[in-house]
């Protein structure tokens, strides 16, 4: 015969509706003529995979067992639970890592600046709900009532019996009667004294309270006020801003290109545990948009692959990304990012205000010799706006894009190796600032856009000398003019690593053309050099700097070269906009 289940489910941390629906308990009877009669339990768990079935004499040990089996289920339950639970961030992180460019692809990443004003009425702020609150907690209080005045004892002639009269006890009575109303009357004017004077002190305090309470008030109404007119300028001033925004975005003002390109990276989703340093310059002479962003050091990357139950030792078992697996991974995330930037800049950019852009992407790694974070560049990309678009997104693999596109990396960036960028991507900081935005100071002598050639040419010298060169090294000064620049040949003698590197420096108001470029080319191959480095006081144009991709050769602009020489302690400027005589410049 088949009895009730009568187990209890004690301890279940989760599901525990669906753990008693996928679990079944029956207990029979086995009839037997020559033993004792046996009870068989039988437990099954669907979702767990587990079945038991347990014998004995007595029910009550049955039921015992069979308890202590359900119990060692519903252990192995929560544990199961708590490891899908733990699983799921590491699903959603892998989901993320598979969908971070794709998820971005069909979305349309115009800014819409109309988003960014603010349209709310002061009564809608935060602000002013706490003062209204404050307000609202100023009740101003009822006036105090008068205590309860009983009424006036009246005085009614006391009534005399005919015996009375003949007796001659009216005027005692009359007296004894006044006597006592005069005492009751006595004892009524006190009590209206004590409580008229009572109201009267209530009354006071009432007042007293209420003038406090008014003029409370009136100061918050004051602060209300203050504030709205706060909050109202506040409004005014971004509305205002936004619009300006937008007017000078179309113009292609190069604040306005940069504020806007800033805030579309900023607002692009990533996970919260990624850096957000992101500095942009725009050069509208030459349309480009210069990117240099903070990408994810390899230990912000979860390295766990899969969490799953060990049912056999009821232990979780973590499995971690193989070194191979997880260099393949960072990498696929890092060229990610950069061509998810690329596309949302240029799918935003409505006003077809960049022509081509240049992204370095770098990592802070801590320096163990000196205990200071350093950056570390660890890609670098060039590509114009129409090379680009070129590309399907939907359908590339991203390792092989960036190849595609030029750009530079090591094999493996989980080394976080320096790579070597063909073009200097300015860094806005207190010391070096882009060339169109520099401050004018009294000294006008510092400005290397028009100081004397001379000088330029031995601060140019004395430059290369401390960056470039070694104590093997030696430099030849093949030419220095005006119209020509400036070109210097240094070898390195050192057996291993020497070499010649050649340097052509360009003094000029315009970007440098691809044809520079491809002449510095020729001179490498022509003298045999390892190297070659053309800096410039201006930019380059688009087409040089595609060029002198995956070729020995590195760009030095305006901003670069201020930062090699504020890197050797000497703070110069450049100033294009200077009055510019025929004496300085070649037209």
């Amino acid at each position: 015969m088949q009895k009730e289940p009568t187990l209890v489910f004690t301890g279940l941390s989760d599901k525990s509706d669906m753990f008693q629906k996928d679990f079944s308990f029956t207990i029979d009877k086995e009839e037997n003529d020559i033993e004792e009669p046996m009870y068989v339990a039988v437990l099954r768990h669907k979702s767990l995979g587990l079945s038991t079935t347990i014998r004995e004499r007595k029910e009550e040990t049955l039921q015992y067992r069979s308890q202590q089996i359900l119990n060692q289920w519903i252990q192995t339950w929560n544990l199961a639970n708590n490891t899908a639970n733990k699983l799921e961030p590491v699903r959603k992180i892998q989901e993320l890592w598979e969908t971070m460019l794709s998820q971005s692809l069909d979305k349309d990443h115009t800014l819409d600046l109309e988003h960014y004003k603010n349209k709310e009425p002061f009564e809608s702020s935060i602000k002013y709900a706490q003062l209204k609150s404050r307000m609202d907690s100023l009740i101003i209080p009822s006036p105090p009532k008068m205590g309860f005045l009983p009424q006036k004892p009246t005085y009614k002639e006391p009534e005399v019996s005919f015996s009375q009269k003949l007796q001659f006890k009216k005027r005692k009575i009359i007296q004894a009667y006044e006597k006592e109303y005069d005492k009751k009357l006595e004892s009524w004017q006190k009590i209206i004294e004590r409580t008229e004077t009572a109201h009267t002190i209530r009354q006071a305090e009432y007042e007293k309270l209420l003038s406090s309470i008014s003029l409370e008030r009136e100061a918050l109404q004051q602060v209300i006020e203050n504030e709205k007119q706060h909050y109202e300028d506040d409004r005014l001033q971004k509305n205002k801003a936004a619009d300006s925004l937008a007017i000078n975005y179309q113009s292609k003002q190069s604040n306005a290109v940069e504020e806007y390109f800033q805030i579309l990276m900023q607002k692009s989703e990533y996970p919260d545990f990624f850096p957000r340093n992101i500095v942009l310059e725009y050069i509208p002479e030459t349309q480009t948009l210069y990117v240099s962003a903070e990408l994810p050091h390899p230990d912000l990357i979860p390295k766990e692959k899969i969490i799953k139950l060990n049912k056999e030792s009821n232990q979780e078992d973590v499995a971690e990304y193989s070194n191979e697996e997880f260099s393949l991974l960072y990498n696929d995330i890092i060229y990610k990012i950069i061509l998810r930037s690329l596309h949302e800049i240029i799918s935003a950019d409505k006003a077809d205000t960049v022509g081509s852009i240049g992204y370095n992407g770098w990592v802070r790694v801590l320096n163990r010799g000196n205990g200071r974070y350093e950056k570390i560049c660890i890609t670098s990309l060039f590509t114009t706006r129409a090379a680009f678009e070129e590309i399907n997104l939907h359908k590339i693999d991203p390792a092989l894009c960036f190849q595609y596109l030029h750009g530079m990396s090591s094999t493996a960036l989980t080394d976080l190796r320096q790579v070597e960028t063909p073009m200097s991507i300015p860094i806005k900081n207190e010391a070096v600032m882009a060339v169109k935005k520099l401050l004018e100071p009294l000294d006008k002598g510092n400005n290397l856009a028009n100081m004397n050639w001379l000088e330029f040419e031995t601060k140019i010298s004395a430059l290369i000398k401390k960056e470039f060169c070694t104590e093997n090294s030696e430099t030849n000064l093949v030419h220095s003019s005006l119209e020509l620049g400036i070109e210097l040949i240094t070898t390195d003698t050192d057996t291993y690593r020497g070499g010649k590197t050649i340097f052509y420096v360009k003094r000029s108001i315009k970007p440098i053309s691809v044809f520079a470029v491809r002449e510095l080319f020729g001179q490498i191959i022509h003298e045999g050099a390892i190297k070659g480095i053309l800096i410039t006081t201006a930019d380059f144009s688009p087409e040089a700097y595609e060029f002198a991709k995956n070729k020995p050769i590195s760009l030095i602009n305006g901003i670069g070269l201020l930062s090699l020489f504020e890197k050797h302690g000497q703070k110069l400027r450049i100033n294009l906009r200077e009055a510019i005589s025929l004496e300085t410049w070649l037209s």
